[in-house]
C-alpha cells in the first residue's frame, strides 16, 4: 500500500517532495544553501584544476606538486569539517 500525502492546511501545500522525502520550507532553504556552497566549491576546484593543467603544460613540476598538496590538504580539511 502506498503512503498518501494528506494536505491539512496551507503550510502542507508549501511542502515539496524531493527524492521521496517531504521537505518543509526550512529544510528546502537549507538544501538550497548547501547546494550553493557546493557549487562554489566546484567552481574553485575547476579553477585549481585548470591552473594545475597549465603548470604541468609549462613543465612547472614543483608548482604543480605544491598545488596538488594544497588540493589534498583542502579536501582533507573539508572532510574533517563535516
Amino acid at each position: 500500500m502506498k503512503n498518501k500525502l494528506t494536505i491539512t492546511n496551507n503550510s502542507d501545500i508549501m511542502n515539496i517532495v524531493k527524492e521521496g522525502k517531504v521537505l518543509n520550507n526550512k529544510e528546502e532553504r537549507n538544501l538550497t544553501e548547501e547546494m550553493s556552497v557546493f557549487k562554489s566549491y566546484l567552481r574553485r576546484l575547476l579553477q585549481d584544476l585548470k591552473d594545475l593543467k597549465e603548470a604541468l603544460k609549462n613543465k612547472e613540476y614543483e608548482r604543480a606538486e605544491t598545488m596538488v598538496d594544497k588540493l589534498i590538504d583542502d579536501t582533507q580539511k573539508g572532510i574533517e569539517d563535516n
